[in-house]
Parts: structure tokens; C-alpha cells; sequence
């Protein structure tokens, strides 16, 4: 259920969310395409010539790619933290939220 209280129209206005926005999609398709697009040319080489990587360099190439897959999702977790979190504070900090993000109002119920 939404909260009537939180104007997402706003939020979805502000400078700061549409910086953090395009931050993000910047990142995911540069970095996410260009690795997908790598392991798709790998594919596609491997299955129409498989003789121009030929066995040893197949599987450095696959190595490399599995590499470069982590290394993405290193540096997406990186910048997560040290740029877009900030961001994200900002935006949260415009709405003003009275009662804190996702809590109710009232006594937290406990669960068993």
C-alpha cells in the first residue's frame, strides 16, 4: 500500500534523483553492455570459428571474460558506495519523511 504522504512525483522531479538516475544508467550500459557484448562475441566466435581461438586461447578468453565479469561487479559495488549512496541520502533527506523510511507510525509489531 502507498503512503499518500510521500509526493513520488516530486521525488521523481528532483535534480538529485534525476542525477543518481542517470548516474546509474550510465554505468549499467556502458559497463554491463560492454560485458555482455564481450561474452556474446565470445559465443558467436567460439560456434562460427572455433579454429580462430582455437583450444588454449578459448579458455583464456573464457577465464578472462568470467575476470571481467567480476571485475564489473566490483566496481559497480565501489562506486555504489562511495557515490550513488551519498545521493541517495540527499534525495531521501528532500522528502522529510516524519515517521522514517518504510516504519510505522506507531509500535512496531514483533513477530514470532
Amino acid at each position: 500500500m502507498a503512503d499518500s504522504s510521500i509526493d513520488w512525483e516530486a521525488i521523481e522531479r528532483s535534480p538529485d534523483f534525476r542525477a543518481l538516475v542517470a548516474s546509474r544508467r550510465r554505468f549499467v550500459l556502458l559497463w554491463g553492455g560492454g560485458g555482455v557484448g564481450l561474452c556474446a562475441a565470445f559465443v558467436v566466435i567460439s560456434y562460427l570459428a572455433p579454429d580462430v581461438l582455437g583450444e588454449a586461447l578459448g579458455w583464456v578468453v573464457g577465464v578472462a571474460l568470467i575476470v571481467i565479469t567480476w571485475a564489473v561487479s566490483f566496481a559497480y559495488l565501489r562506486k555504489s558506495d562511495a557515490e550513488w549512496a551519498p545521493m541517495e541520502e540527499r534525495v531521501v533527506a528532500s522528502v522529510h519523511e516524519p515517521s522514517g523510511r518504510f516504519e510505522r507510525a506507531g509500535e512496531r509489531e514483533r513477530v514470532s
